[in-house]
């Protein structure tokens, strides 16, 4: 059996604008040793197929296409597949991660043309294998030279980068509803069996679909010409990356975004500070991007922004986090390892990571910072417990990755447990989210009026 463990199709698209080509349905068929993954959408799309370890994943990257698969469908497990989840990546790019059940080869990948008003069909089927065959054909293809990787037999079909098709000239914009944001797992839409002609065959490879921008970092602060003190709020997980799930279908990501953005309202209102998002809508941002995005924007103060869930509903308040090489108890250690995966989970490869970037996360940030991190969450401590209700041990400390800038002071909250019902109705509730960003900025501009104060 020959390995094939990433296909790279590029494709013609029909002139749709990325926004019109929707993906509305997966259809996955099959048993534990050969499962095949189908999904449905609107128009041709380039895309690349790839396959990871640690999780054992299938990574399908294209070009930015929207989502109108029905939520709550797909949710259990079939075949060699656990789970699919889907998501905008990043600008211009969306992804499907389809989670197996162990190591898996794509023995065969196709896409099935759009014809009249049959939509078009991304097929791809998955062989289980061992984990020593699997790990001795990652590891040779790893070696390979990138320009190696694709090696297309048909001439007629065109190389590129997903994410650079190009339209042909005839527009034909699908009748799509624009999509809301997604559900954590994709449906399961019946697909009709359709044998079509094998597509241009390209060289086999098991290295992971890339494409990540790379980040430059300047490790010479910047400052602002009006003397603001910028502060960066990081609403955690977006896009591919859902977060936390209550039982009530809400999304951590959607949660967290509405109270950053009502926290940045309450910052920018006083003249003091300028405040500024990681993200501003439902987009993937990987955590050495938010890192990087906090440095270059010269933070002053580094906020992320979670929401946490539980198996039992009884757990519920808020919680501060710090960083620190030890974790203060089991729980914070935990959620910091929960943290800290995301990035694998969406399919970002680690080891590429630029030498700036592995620096950050081997540093283990420097002694001022982490004081006034420190200060800071006391005096946040003082004012969230007058309007919230804060767990038994509301400060703690872990290693969390995203809070690993050497020279920005940073704090991780945690607002509250989607697993436990009046904290769901908390984070939900637009006033108490207010309440909560104007006691937060109250502790802000107390952290910057001590540093003046402390240096004349």
């Amino acid at each position: 059996m020959a390995f094939s463990a990433m296909v790279v199709i590029s494709v013609l698209a029909s002139g749709a604008r990325a926004a019109d080509i929707i993906a509305t349905g997966f259809d996955i068929r099959g048993d534990s040793q050969t499962t095949q993954f189908t999904a449905t959408v609107s128009q041709d799309v380039g895309y690349t197929a790839s396959v990871l370890p640690n999780p054992y994943r299938v990574i399908v990257d294209m070009a930015h296409v929207g989502f109108d698969v029905p939520p709550g469908a797909g949710r259990k497990p079939k075949g060699l597949v656990k789970a699919v989840r889907y998501g905008v990546l990043e600008e211009g790019k969306s992804r499907i991660v389809i989670d197996t059940d162990g190591p898996v080869l794509i023995t065969k990948s196709s896409l099935v043309p759009s014809a009249g008003k049959k939509p078009a069909r991304i097929t791809i089927e998955l062989t289980a294998i061992s984990e020593e065959v699997f790990n001795a054909a990652f590891e040779i293809d790893q070696a390979k030279p990138p320009e190696a990787e694709v090696a297309a037999t048909d001439p007629s079909v065109q190389e590129q980068p997903v994410a650079e098709v190009e339209p042909a000239a005839t527009p034909q914009p699908a009748k799509a509803a624009t999509p809301e944001p997604g559900d954590i797992v994709g449906s399961v839409t019946p697909a009709a069996e359709v044998e079509t002609p094998a597509p241009a065959v390209v060289k086999p490879s098991l290295k992971p679909a890339t494409g990540d921008k790379k980040i430059h970092h300047a490790f010479v602060k910047p400052t602002r010409a009006d003397g603001k003190k910028v502060i960066v709020i990081d609403p955690g997980h977006g896009g591919i990356d859902p977060g936390a799930l209550s039982p009530g279908k809400t999304l951590e990501k959607d949660v967290v975004l509405a109270f950053a953005r009502a926290l940045k309202e309450q910052l920018d209102a006083d003249g003091r500070h300028h405040a500024v998002l990681t993200r501003e809508g439902d987009t993937f941002v990987s955590l050495k991007d938010r890192v990087a995005f906090a440095r270059k924007h010269g933070a002053d103060l580094f906020i992320a922004v979670h929401a946490d869930t539980l198996r039992g509903k009884s757990v519920t308040g808020t919680t501060i986090y710090t960083l620190s090489e030890k974790a203060s108890d089991t729980e914070a250690e935990e959620l910091a390892q929960r943290e800290n995966r995301v990035d694998a989970i969406a399919g970002i490869d680690l080891g590429e990571q630029s030498e700036d970037v592995a620096g950050i996360l081997i540093d283990l940030a420097q002694r001022d910072s982490r004081n006034q991190a420190s200060v800071f969450s006391r005096a946040a401590l003082r004012r969230l417990k007058d309007v919230t209700k804060m767990t038994g041990k509301p400060i703690r400390s872990a290693g969390f990755t995203v809070l690993k800038a050497p020279d920005v002071p940073s704090l991780l909250i945690e607002l509250g447990f989607l697993s436990n019902p009046k904290d769901e109705e908390r984070l939900k509730s637009s006033a108490w989210r207010k309440t909560l960003a104007k006691a937060l900025a109250s502790a802000v501009d107390s952290q910057f009026s001590s540093t003046v104060a402390a240096n004349p």
